[in-house]
């Protein structure tokens, strides 16, 4: 018996085989291509398309909020064609009055669109952060899919607010002059919103962002080339005007209504 046991207790333990390795079309369904790991199971637009159609439904879901927004356009509007209506468009008392209407579309338009996207990237980065630890989607289809969710509501307000201060001012007719303020306007929207969301996403609060949002936005009107031409300004500023969006809503206004700035505020 010990004849027949012993070999059986003294021969070396067969090395287990290693496993067989795997096909490519296990790899590729498994989530590997070449030896590494894809990161993500869908591409860059499958991703913006998903994002995008969720930020569009919570960005439209809130219809109280939505009729808030457009009865308050609607009153600013019309409250800025009654106060800046005149008999007659001639006349420097005129064109001093319409300078200063136009340049308060601009930084009126421009806080009310910022103002309402503050609150979006904090309220969602516990849900974005722990989906991006699971790999779901770049940040880039993220930010993309929130700003264009956001942008169709952005360009019906400035749309409302621009037919109302149009007629009601009287400003310069023609179809390429009148197409030509709604694209400034919708344009000086859009980049209102941009500013929002960089704000948003930069700073953990939404107390933070109401503190960071008005300082920028100041800053914007103060180098809008209305209180100081850009080309009286010290040399940082002058590069810092560069970046308000003001400015460049506001020149484009008045380039379109008058042809060219009617004295050094423009």
């Amino acid at each position: 018996l010990r004849d027949i046991v012993q070999p059986e207790l003294t021969s070396p333990p067969m090395a287990t085989p290693p496993p067989p390795a795997l096909s490519s079309s296990w790899m590729a369904r498994i989530g590997f291509e070449q030896g590494k790991r894809r990161r993500y199971a869908a591409g860059w637009f499958g991703q913006f398309q998903a994002l995008y159609e969720r930020c569009a439904t919570e960005a439209w879901r809130d219809r109280t909020n939505l009729i808030v927004r457009c009865i308050t356009t609607v009153v600013f509007a019309t409250s800025l064609a009654v106060l800046y209506a005149v008999e007659k468009n001639d006349g420097e008392k005129a064109t001093q009055d319409k300078i200063g209407a136009l340049f308060f579309m601009a930084v009126n338009q421009g806080f009310a669109m910022v103002n309402p996207v503050l609150g979006s990237f904090p309220a969602e980065r516990a849900v974005v952060s722990r989906e991006r630890a699971a790999k779901s989607y770049h940040l880039s289809a993220y930010y993309v899919a929130k700003f264009l969710a956001e942008a169709p509501i952005a360009a019906g307000l400035q749309a409302i607010f621009a037919v109302i201060v149009y007629q009601g001012l009287r400003l310069r007719r023609g179809a390429i002059h009148l197409a030509t303020f709604f694209a400034a306007m919708i344009l000086n929207g859009l980049a209102s919103i941009s500013l929002g969301l960089a704000v948003s996403a930069a700073t953990g609060t939404v107390k933070t962002a109401n503190s960071v949002a008005p300082v920028l936005m100041v800053m914007m009107l103060l180098l809008g080339g209305f209180y100081v031409a850009p080309d009286r300004m010290p040399t940082p500023l002058r590069l810092a005007s560069s970046l308000s969006f003001v400015r460049w809503a506001f020149a484009s206004l008045i380039l379109n209504e008058f042809g060219r700035p009617p004295g050094p505020c423009a």
